[in-house]
């Protein structure tokens, strides 16, 4: 992310790059920084490198996704770094506030995590598969096992209570996190080093889960988030009902986007919601749910993996509208293999909109019409 910061240390374009652990060979190896990059990009020819925060030592992890906004003359990260709270050896929360008005010495304000904070259950129902191949000793804190009278959280294809992205409020003082299974997070952030929770609002435990976002809409007191659930063959039994089936029913759908009234933060109500012809389709080519948000003059653009980035009108958001879509072509591999697209993600600046393709790279596109 990139955006233009004032302070008493920099002023200029400043870019914030997560990094998650990795590996040369795609193995689950333990090198790689964890943290987040911090860039002047104020000459985009000739960027340069100012800062780095590290997040910890943790076998899986690192900073997945992020927000960067100024509020005042301080400037300031928020930082979604998925099993923290399981695995941190200071066991840190998933969320982490991060003060970046010096980008050259960047510092950790605070630390918010559902389960020492919020008193949820949190963590991933097995970490075997994600542990595999690692050669320390860790043990999990957390098996996604709640508290009591707390309910279970963790379900479907990908049973984790983690936080998975953060965005902040048009003023700066509330944090939209989207802590997967758990569902919306709000948080107090007037304060940044003392992150209060506000509300917690998660899809009803019948359906996948899998929020992936949670975005504010600027000027209105509604949220967005989007649900990223997949088809499979098996294992996914709590998922919405498709189209004309009945509440009981269990259906395996593709994910898709609900819209919520925060005019009483304290209590979030779903809305409104907006899901593709066909998501109940088990067509094997390619990926059919929603990705990430961003809301724009009233119109919300969601990246759609195969089925490219859709943008719907909300002025109504119980009833959102699609009013425009477009779907790059398939995309040839060196090995003559052919793949559908993969839009992961979506960005607008004034009239074009930017998508990034995760077979066929970068589409810039730009409206025809009003």
């Amino acid at each position: 992310m990139v955006i233009d910061v004032s302070s008493p240390f920099f002023t200029g374009k400043l870019l914030a790059a997560g990094l998650q652990r990795c590996s040369e060979d795609g193995t689950n190896a333990e090198g790689g920084l964890r943290g987040v990059d911090l860039w002047d990009v104020t000459d985009p020819k000739a960027p340069g490198r100012l800062g780095f925060l590290d997040v910890g030592a943790a076998p899986i992890g690192g900073v997945h996704e992020l927000y960067l906004f100024q509020r005042g003359d301080r400037a300031f990260a928020l930082l979604a770094v998925p099993h923290s709270e399981v695995f941190h050896p200071d066991g840190y929360g998933d969320l982490r506030i991060v003060e970046v008005t010096d980008p050259r010495n960047p510092r950790q304000l605070a630390d918010w995590g559902v389960g020492k904070d919020g008193g949820l259950a949190f963590g991933a129902l097995s970490y075997e598969r994600m542990l595999e191949g690692l050669t320390g000793d860790y043990s999990p804190r957390s098996a996604c096992v709640p508290p009591p009278p707390a309910e279970p959280l963790c379900r479907g294809d990908f049973a984790w209570v983690i936080a998975h992205s953060a965005s902040v409020s048009e003023d700066g003082t509330r944090a939209f996190v989207s802590y997967w299974d758990a569902g919306m997070v709000i948080l107090d952030i007037a304060d940044p080093a003392n992150p209060v929770l506000i509300s917690q609002a998660g899809p009803p435990l019948r359906d996948e889960g899998n929020v992936h976002s949670a975005i504010e809409v600027p000027g209105r007191d509604l949220a967005v988030t989007t649900d990223e659930d997949f088809v499979v063959d098996e294992g996914e039994h709590v998922t919405p009902p498709a189209a004309g089936q009945d509440s009981s029913a269990a259906a395996d759908i593709w994910g898709f986007v609900r819209i919520w009234d925060t005019s009483d933060p304290a209590q979030p109500r779903q809305i409104g919601r907006y899901q593709l012809t066909g998501s109940d389709s088990t067509d094997p080519d390619g990926l059919h749910t929603v990705h990430n948000p961003e809301v724009h003059d009233g119109l919300l653009y969601l990246s759609w993996y195969t089925d490219g980035v859709r943008v719907l009108d909300i002025s109504k958001p119980s009833l959102p509208r699609e009013v425009a879509s477009f779907v790059p072509p398939p995309v040839t591999l060196p090995s003559g293999r052919e793949v559908p697209p993969y839009v992961w993600g979506v960005h607008v600046d004034g009239d074009l909109v930017f998508l990034s393709d995760m077979a066929g790279g970068l589409y810039i596109l730009q409206w025809e019409s009003p």
